[in-house]
C-alpha cells in the first residue's frame, strides 16, 4: 500500500467530519436566527405595551389639567364678575369721586405721553 492509499480513509473521515460540523453549525445558525426572531417579537410587544401605558397615562393627565384649568377659568370669570359689580356699585354711589379718579389718571396719562 502506497502511502496515499493510506492517507485517503483519514483524508475522507476527516472531510466527512467536517461536513457533520459544518452541518451542525448550519442548524445551530438557524435554531439561532428563529430564536433572535422570537426575542424581537417579544420585545416589540413589551414595547407597544410600555408605549399604550405611557399614552393612557399622559392622556389621564392631559384631562386633569385641563378640568383644573376650566376651574380656575370658571373662578376668574366669576372674581371679574364680582370686581365689576363692585365697580359699578361705587360708581353710582360716589360718581363724584369716580369722575375726580378718572381725570386724574386721565391727566397722569397725558403728560407720561407727551414726554415721548
Amino acid at each position: 500500500m502506497s502511502p496515499t492509499a493510506k492517507a485517503e480513509p483519514i483524508t475522507d473521515a476527516v472531510k466527512e467530519a467536517a461536513n457533520e460540523s459544518a452541518e451542525d453549525l448550519r442548524r445551530q445558525l438557524e435554531a439561532l436566527r428563529a430564536d433572535l426572531a422570537q426575542i424581537s417579537g417579544t420585545l416589540a410587544g413589551i414595547g407597544q405595551h410600555k408605549g399604550e401605558a405611557v399614552a393612557d397615562a399622559l392622556r389621564d393627565g392631559a384631562s386633569k389639567l385641563y378640568a383644573a384649568g376650566e376651574e380656575k377659568a370658571d373662578q376668574m370669570a366669576h372674581a371679574a364678575s364680582d370686581f365689576y359689580s363692585e365697580c359699578t356699585g361705587l360708581l353710582r354711589r360716589k360718581p363724584a369721586a369716580a369722575l375726580g379718579i378718572a381725570v386724574g389718571l386721565g391727566l397722569v396719562a397725558g403728560l407720561l405721553l407727551a414726554r415721548r
